[in-house]
């Protein structure tokens, strides 16, 4: 807010066509990114609470993240972080959208209410098929062999996966998208 001078206090906008976008994107990404890493083991805990069945894993939040960290260290906090990461993209891709959208709609005179709401529609359909298949990819590599270590049903793998602590991140990325997204013959 600024002073306004005599008037009193203003509130400036700033709009679209104001802002470096040379400096906006990457520091956008960077914020995303920083949130992330700060945020994800949360993200992989609640994943695996959700998948376990009644506490035959863990007993709640604190016993999860413990088992995670002593059973796989940081590693295994942080499973499917890097794919996951690639959603980072969709924020640039919404905020573009929204904003081109507004725009056209602008030149046609479209009111504020119908330009908001449409461009949040066409950004939100564009963010979204973006991060869905990458979201679901890192929560299967989020529970994949979850319970290796003491689950009572034995290790989670609801796609058959081969795996072992030697497979890398990018095999087992690959097998859980061609397993996932691959059509099946019924």
């Amino acid at each position: 807010m600024g002073d306004g001078g005599p008037g009193g206090p203003f509130l400036r906008t700033i709009e679209w066509d104001m802002m470096d976008k040379r400096k906006f994107f990457p520091l956008s990404m960077l914020s995303s990114f920083s949130v992330r890493c700060a945020l994800y083991p949360l993200t992989v805990i609640k994943t695996q609470l959700q998948v376990q069945f009644r506490n035959d894993v863990y007993k709640g939040m604190i016993d999860a993240g413990i088992k995670i960290y002593r059973n796989e260290g940081v590693p295994g906090l942080y499973r499917g972080f890097w794919i996951s990461s690639v959603q980072i993209v969709s924020g640039v891709f919404y905020i573009s959208t929204y904003e081109g959208v507004r725009h056209v709609l602008g030149q046609y005179g479209a009111n504020q209410r119908v330009k908001s709401l449409v461009a949040g529609g066409c950004a939100s359909l564009v963010g979204r098929t973006i991060i869905v298949p990458f979201d679901v990819i890192s929560q299967h590599a989020m529970v994949l062999g979850m319970g290796a270590h003491g689950g009572k049903n034995g290790p989670v793998n609801p796609l058959g996966i081969n795996f072992d602590k030697g497979s890398s991140r990018l095999r087992i990325t690959r097998d859980i998208a061609r397993e996932t997204f691959t059509p099946r013959r019924v």
